[in-house]
């Protein structure tokens, strides 16, 4: 009996099926069981690592098929329910609207008087909600100023006209504060006084 046919009487026998598995005391010699047995070990452990690699590279592509989506630009921002939302609109608590300022616990007409690190002094030209006094000091500045993405940046050089809206003493971004404007600044009135 030849190699080949030893082996393929090996591989052929089912237990289960009544056929006959070689004993110990056939001819076929030990390194031919050995061979054999390691033969299917090397294509277990090949079948092993292509699985591992083809598994690597799937999550390879979904990354960079995710990060692809997550940097991709738009020119024209997509309508939401506010409005447009700009680029960093994501990363907003809440979006601008005359139903949402009403959840800020200040709004105010104020100009920049001054900035420190992130502290913006506002003179105010009125108080729509929240306050009293001629002047008021609220953190920001970074925000508000275009160092993050929470919405479109305000100028907040000294004299700037604003119209502020936020809480816990601090101006929020994402529209809640913006250059003024007239129209702008008597719908506020109306909704928070």
């Amino acid at each position: 009996m030849s190699e080949f046919d030893e082996l393929r009487r090996l591989r052929d026998a089912d237990p289960a099926q009544g056929s006959q598995i070689p004993s110990a005391e056939d001819p076929a010699p030990r390194a031919l069981r050995e061979r054999i047995v390691m033969s299917e070990l090397h294509t277990n452990r090949l079948r092993t690592r292509v699985g591992a690699l083809s598994a690597g590279a799937a999550v390879l592509i979904l990354v960079a098929g995710g990060v692809v989506l997550a940097t991709r630009g738009t020119d024209t921002p997509a309508p939401g329910p506010s409005g447009p939302i700009t680029p960093g609109a994501a990363s907003c608590v809440e979006l601008y609207s005359l139903d949402t300022l009403s959840n800020r616990a200040v709004a105010f007409d104020g100009e920049v008087r001054s900035v420190s690190g992130d502290e913006i002094t506002f003179t105010i030209g009125e108080w729509f909600k929240g306050g009293t006094g001629e002047q008021v000091t609220l953190k920001g500045a970074a925000t508000l100023g275009g160092i993050t993405s929470a919405g479109p940046s305000v100028s907040l050089e000294p004299g700037s006209r604003l119209l502020v809206a936020g809480d816990g003493g601090f101006a929020w971004g994402c529209g809640f504060t913006q250059a003024y404007a007239p129209d702008v600044a008597a719908d506020w009135r109306a909704t928070l006084t």
